[in-house]
């Protein structure tokens, strides 16, 4: 028996590498926000609830505005 070994192609693996890296950088930005809610609370002068609260609607404007993007 042999065995056979199937290589990714080097423009396929580039691509994979591109997507993991964006994946994770879009996911730490959206994940950094929660560290620093105190302070962002603070400087507007407002409770933290309120302040998550305008956090969510941003970041979900930014999601509808990515899903209804067009690449061409």
């Amino acid at each position: 028996m042999s065995s056979t070994e199937t290589k990714m192609p080097a423009a396929t693996l580039r691509s994979l590498l591109a997507m993991a890296l964006c994946s994770f950088a879009i996911g730490m930005a959206e994940f950094v926000i929660m560290g620093i809610l105190p302070d962002i609370a603070t400087d507007l002068n407002v409770s933290i609830p309120t302040t998550g609260s305008l956090i969510t609607g941003l970041l979900s404007r930014c999601r509808a505005d990515r899903a209804n993007s067009s690449f061409s």
